[in-house]
């Protein structure tokens, strides 16, 4: 029984998953001034979602990944039809340098989608193993904007 109780207490202390802790920053930025909100999110299947990754970014940066993570992210202003949008892509390769490499061909000097119906703005960070790509098709919004521009500086600095 004590060990146990030691096991949860452990896992209450440790950090969120990366996707958990990039999702309550966006909501703690976005939501202040909203009356009330909700957040949502929104599913698809792995397959649809690389097929798109692969169109969007121009080039195949999830072949050769060994794990893949993506979620769609909504905080709806419960008083206005307002709504800030972020998507979360966590991809991780075998090492840093497969992680490294992909970072480097995801920058560039302007960072959207390509070949999407709405202009969605993304940024990019190499974190270890994996590079994490945070868009929205909210950009324009200051407070999704004022995000993402902290966003790689952010995650660079947390543990």
């Amino acid at each position: 029984m004590l060990t146990v109780l030691l096991l949860l207490l452990g896992a209450a202390e440790s950090a969120p998953p990366l996707a958990e802790s990039i999702k309550a920053r966006f909501v703690a930025e976005v939501s202040p001034g909203m009356e009330g909100y909700r957040v949502c999110e929104a599913f698809s299947k792995n397959d649809d979602r690389r097929a798109f990754f692969r169109r969007a970014l121009g080039l195949d940066a999830i072949s050769g990944a060994t794990s893949f993570e993506s979620r769609e992210v909504f905080v709806e202003d419960s008083a206005s039809p307002r709504k800030a949008h972020l998507g979360i892509l966590i991809v991780h390769y075998p090492d840093a340098s497969g992680a490294q490499r992909i970072q480097g061909s995801l920058t560039r000097p302007e960072q959207y989608f390509r070949g999407t119906e709405i202009l969605t703005r993304y940024v990019s960070l190499a974190r270890a193993d994996a590079v994490v790509i945070l868009y929205s098709e909210t950009a324009l919004n200051e407070r999704v904007k004022s995000f993402l521009d902290k966003a790689p500086r952010d995650l660079a600095e947390a543990k």
